[in-house]
């Protein structure tokens, strides 16, 4: 497949240089369009589309440059195809496209239209990432593929995959699935070009599809898509979105960090660190000088972008790491200037965070001047982790019983948004922990990210908890409420 792409290219380059003088400066201004979905020539399924495209221009060029004033869609495509391969300027940009966009609106709502024609037009649309006007155009053409679904190749899907991350459009059923199905299906190829894989990979995490047979394959095989950076970081962020660990992924991390030094961009720094810090990674205090070197590295990066920095030190925060120089770069004046022009509270909820648990763990007093820090709404907690809601409401039953002046859902540390159960007895306080799948990894019973983090912290402050496991939760609720009542009386030593 690979050498057949690469002699469509030099075909192409031929025909291209004879017929319209495309030289090889003229070639150079082109190169960024055939990077433009961050994928280079010659290694792709999206590159020998690219290549369709192109031909197609190179057949079609004597079309009158009124042809947009009819709504046939080959004539459409035709101008585009047309103005995909101009170097001079950036196709989006052009009246051409604009007037395309506006007709494949009136299209998609009208007129019939066959599956390859709805798939160009979902490449198309896919050019202008995220807009409200790619969103209605993205949404329009899958409600058409939903009857040619099974009719999409690997190709196909990739181009859909591509534009709907691009674009930032949330997708149902049938189309996670699609993508998951065309994985597993195609699981060789994709392993050998995981350029093609990390496209599935990124959607597939925005879309919080987590498919458990889809990651057992892709840890099994980890030594053929962790060989490249920017690859190896799509594919532990997937695994970090869906809290699914292994051992084969913790080796994945363990060499990411060894090699952060080396052609790493400060955003993948921050990646792989995030990922480390969500999936429970200890980092051997070893290669902690690497860390904090990897950092320094890219400083200047990291400086035009505070927000990045101030990630990878939450991170680090997260599994009980700090650096006081860096510390300081990420709440100085300037800092706090590029989050107010961000307007993202996540960024003020981060800095509080960091700091609140330097405090904690460190003793160091923080400076924290932002906003008030903001928690999440406890309903929602409550919505999604049940056990907790049954555990406090059977606690409150044992209030009159057991004495208690105060049972509680509540953050009982305030610098973490997990909820838990704080009751109270004769002026002694005690906080009960709930290890459900909301703050666990998928796979195991074990707490990671802020849970590991809170229960951590907890122990710093001295305070006396309760963490109720899977184990516990496992054992049907009348032995569970039965146990946790026993543990409520040892731990007041009530007679």
């Amino acid at each position: 497949m690979r050498m057949m792409s690469i002699c469509l290219l030099s075909g192409l380059r031929r025909a291209l240089i004879t017929k319209y003088h495309w030289t090889p400066n003229v070639q150079q201004k082109l190169a960024p369009s055939f990077r433009s979905y961050g994928v280079p020539p010659q290694q792709t399924l999206m590159h020998q589309f690219y290549l369709h495209v192109s031909q197609n221009a190179g057949v079609t060029a004597a079309l009158p440059s009124n042809s947009l004033k009819t709504r046939k869609v080959q004539n459409i495509f035709a101008t585009l195809d047309c103005a995909f391969i101009s170097p001079s300027r950036h196709i989006t940009s052009s009246e051409e496209y604009r007037k395309a966009m506006e007709q494949f609106r009136i299209i998609l709502n009208e007129e019939s239209i066959d599956k390859d024609d709805l798939i160009k037009i979902v490449f198309y649309v896919g050019m202008q990432k995220k807009s409200k006007q790619a969103t209605t155009l993205t949404n329009l053409a899958l409600k058409r593929l939903q009857n040619n679904i099974t009719q999409l190749n690997l190709t196909d899907t990739c181009i859909l995959a591509s534009t709907i991350f691009k674009c930032s459009v949330l997708v149902k059923s049938p189309f996670p699935e699609l993508f998951s199905r065309q994985m597993t299906e195609n699981m060789q190829y994709l392993l050998d070009n995981p350029r093609d894989l990390s496209v599935l990979v990124k959607v597939l995490r925005q879309q919080r599809y987590h498919d458990r047979k889809l990651l057992d394959e892709l840890s099994k095989n980890y030594e053929r898509w962790s060989k490249k950076n920017l690859e190896k970081c799509h594919v532990l962020s997937y695994f970090a979105e869906a809290k699914f660990a292994t051992d084969e992924i913790y080796k994945v991390i363990e060499t990411s960090i060894k090699e952060l030094e080396i052609d790493y961009r400060s955003k993948d720094i921050a990646k792989v660190l995030w990922v480390a810090s969500t999936l429970g990674y200890k980092i051997p205090s070893d290669l902690l000088p690497t860390v904090w070197s990897a950092i320094n590295g890219k400083i200047e990066e990291f400086l035009s972008s505070p927000d990045l920095l101030l990630n990878c030190l939450l991170s680090m925060a997260l599994i009980g790491h700090y650096h006081e120089d860096l510390t300081a770069i990420v709440s100085s004046p300037k800092a706090i200037s590029h989050y107010k022009q961000l307007r993202f509270n996540i960024n003020w909820m981060r800095l509080y965070q960091l700091l609140e648990f330097r405090k904690i763990e460190c003793g160091h007093e923080s400076n924290y001047t932002g906003p008030a820090f903001p928690h999440p709404s406890l309903q929602s907690q409550m919505d999604n982790r049940p056990m907790l809601k049954k555990i406090h409401n059977f606690v409150k039953y044992l209030e009159s019983k057991l004495e208690l002046s105060q049972t509680s859902m509540c953050f009982n540390v305030n610098s973490v948004n997990i909820a838990g159960i704080t009751i109270c007895r004769n002026g002694r306080s005690i906080h009960i922990e709930v290890l459900d799948p909301f703050v666990c990894l998928e796979n195991s019973s074990r707490p990671v990210g802020f849970m590991e983090c809170k229960i951590r912290l907890l122990e710093k402050m001295k305070s006396t908890y309760l963490l109720i496991g899977q184990e516990h939760l496992n054992k049907g609720e009348e032995k569970l409420f039965a146990w946790v009542e026993d543990e409520i009386v040892r731990l007041y030593m009530i007679q």
